[in-house]
C-alpha cells in the first residue's frame, strides 16, 4: 500500500498542458534548457494524474489514473485525525473562502486598487462570511481587514472531509478551486477573478485557463455555478 503521504501529496497533480512550459519564469526555463538543468535534464516515466479527461499535457510519457477518494475508505478518519487541525471549522463555517495567492506573481502595481476593490466589498458586505486562505509562498499581503484562517490543514482533506457545495471558493484563478471537482466530485460555487483584474499573465496564458475552466464547467452539473466575472457588478451578482 501505497504510504499516505505521499499518496496524498501526489493526488493533488492537475497537468493543464505540457508541465515545462509553466515550470518557474521564463529566465529559470531558458537557463534550464540551455544547461539541461531542472525538468530539462529529467524525462519522467510515468506521471499519476486524478483525471485522465482533463489532462491536455503534451509531455511523451505514460500516464496513469490515480483511485478516486471518497469519504467512504475505511481509512478516512485515520488521515482526517493525522492532518486536520481543530481549527478547521474556521473554513467550513464560513460561505465564502477567499484562495489568495502570491500576487506579486500576478499582479502588475497598477492592479492593486482593481484588486483591493474585491475585496473590500467583502468586507463591507459579506466579513461575517467570508474567511481568506493564505498560500504557502505569500508574504507581506493585505488582506483588508478580512477574518484569515488560522488552520494549516491540508486542502486536499478539507475538501473531502468538510467542504459543502453551498461554499463558495473565489481566486483569481488557483487550483485549489477545482481540487473539490477533481478529486472527490464535488461541485462547490466558483469565482475565478483573472478577467476581473488586469494581471501580468501572458494571452497564451490566459487562453489556457479559459480553457480549462470550461472544460471544468463542462463536467459541472450546474453549470451556471461556475462565474467569471468581467465587471464588478456582474462579480456582485455571482455571489448570490
Amino acid at each position: 500500500m501505497m504510504p499516505v503521504y505521499g499518496y496524498m501529496k501526489m493526488a493533488v497533480v492537475v497537468i493543464m498542458v505540457n508541465y515545462i512550459d509553466y515550470y518557474g519564469s521564463w529566465k529559470t526555463r531558458l537557463f534550464y534548457r540551455i544547461f539541461k538543468k531542472g525538468v530539462y535534464g529529467l524525462k519522467p516515466e510515468r506521471i499519476y494524474v486524478n483525471n485522465l479527461e482533463m489532462c491536455k499535457s503534451v509531455t511523451n510519457t505514460k500516464f496513469i489514473l490515480l483511485p478516486f477518494i471518497t469519504g467512504e475508505t475505511d481509512w478516512i478518519d485515520f488521515l482526517n485525525n493525522v492532518f486536520l487541525e481543530n481549527s478547521k471549522n474556521d473554513l467550513q463555517n464560513k460561505k465564502y473562502i477567499y484562495l489568495f495567492q502570491p500576487l506579486e506573481e500576478l499582479l502588475e502595481t497598477s492592479a492593486y486598487e482593481d484588486y483591493n476593490k474585491i475585496l473590500d466589498h467583502l468586507k463591507t458586505n459579506h466579513k461575517s462570511q467570508t474567511i481568506v486562505r493564505k498560500h504557502p509562498r505569500e508574504h507581506d499581503q493585505d488582506y483588508r481587514g478580512l477574518d484569515v484562517s488560522l488552520s494549516n490543514s491540508m486542502w486536499e482533506l478539507f475538501c473531502l472531509s468538510s467542504l459543502s457545495d453551498k461554499q463558495v471558493l473565489i481566486s483569481l484563478f488557483s487550483t485549489a478551486q477545482i481540487t473539490p471537482k477533481l478529486l472527490y466530485g464535488k461541485e462547490p460555487r466558483l469565482i475565478f477573478l483573472y478577467h476581473l483584474v488586469p494581471t501580468s499573465l501572458t494571452n497564451e496564458r490566459i487562453e489556457n485557463i479559459d480553457k480549462f475552466v470550461q472544460d471544468i464547467r463542462e463536467k459541472y452539473r450546474d453549470k451556471s455555478r461556475i462565474s467569471i466575472p468581467t465587471t464588478m457588478h456582474k462579480f456582485e451578482e455571482a455571489l448570490f
